[in-house]
């Protein structure tokens, strides 16, 4: 990627995955995506600025040996999936909910941006904004939508906030829905994650998010 003043980025891969699944866990792909800038003059890596965690629910791989419920693979990992999944699914016959993702081709599978760690001053930059259309790019292949937890708290938050911290988490999960907006995200009703269909055309192209240009309308 580059930016309009002419600094250079890339986008590292790492994950690992048993050769053999067994677990109903196996088929959920997690990555870590390093943002690197290239030092010039001769564009060697830099230090990472920092990283996205990104989990890739295999579906159709799941679904395809036929073992055991799809909920499984969500609720065998966290709390956190098992909400994804009760998000996105419809419970008796695990199909996507339409009201919530629209038209998704059944067996697809599901990307999920699940953690971001950056320093504030970058967490509502164009930059990630573009990093993350690219990452989508990268991995969304075969996938029927991504969603997104990027708040500014880890999932999940905490229930014992004073009333004052309650207010903090809703204004910036307010700025996160205004900010992932820009990309195309929208809030799935009764829940903290916003989620996109991936077959519609991203409201806004990676060149237009570098040089900070708003969307179309």
């Amino acid at each position: 990627m580059r930016r309009q003043n002419d600094e250079f980025f890339i986008l590292r891969y790492a994950m690992e995955s048993p050769l053999e699944p067994n677990e109903p866990t196996d088929d959920l792909h997690k990555y870590t995506v390093e943002l690197v800038p290239l030092v010039e003059p001769d564009g060697e890596p830099g230090q990472p600025l920092g990283h996205f965690t990104v989990w890739r629910f295999n579906i159709a791989a799941y679904r395809e040996r036929n073992e055991y419920p799809l909920l499984v693979m969500f609720d065998d990992d966290s709390q956190e999936a098992s909400d994804l999944y009760h998000a996105l699914f419809e419970p008796d016959t695990e199909d996507f909910r339409t009201e919530v993702v629209g038209d998704v081709t059944l067996h697809s599978d599901v990307l999920y941006f699940q953690q971001v760690s950056f320093s504030q001053d970058m967490i509502r930059s164009p930059l990630l904004l573009a990093a993350v259309e690219r990452i989508i790019d990268t991995l969304g292949s075969g996938c029927g939508c991504v969603a997104l937890w990027l708040g500014d708290e880890p999932y999940p938050r905490q229930e014992d906030y004073a009333t004052k911290d309650v207010m903090r988490f809703w204004d910036a999960q307010r700025d996160n829905e205004r900010h992932w907006g820009r990309i195309g995200f929208k809030r799935i009703p009764e829940s903290l994650f916003l989620a996109r269909n991936l077959a519609l055309r991203p409201p806004i192209s990676i060149r237009r998010i570098l040089a900070d240009v708003p969307p179309e309308e």
